[in-house]
């Protein structure tokens, strides 16, 4: 009795579990905080750019470092 309700149960269940997961809310860039120079030689230019973001979203989210080229 127990272990066909408990399959019932999870089978009734299961589609409320991951209805969270299917909304995904684009992050929003809100500009710039802070720009340091990290590093500088005659031929490169290292800098550490902190930048305001607004997530909407219900979880956290992990930003990884990045490399920009920029030609003058």
């Amino acid at each position: 009795m127990t272990r066909n309700f408990k399959f019932w149960l999870i089978l009734v269940l299961f589609p409320f579990l991951f209805q969270s997961c299917m909304e995904y809310k684009d992050i929003n860039f809100k500009g710039v905080k802070n720009v340091a120079v990290q590093d500088r030689s005659s031929e490169k230019m290292k800098l550490e750019i902190a930048v305001l973001i607004d997530n909407p979203n219900t979880y956290n989210i992990k930003v990884k470092k990045s490399s920009l080229d920029i030609y003058l």
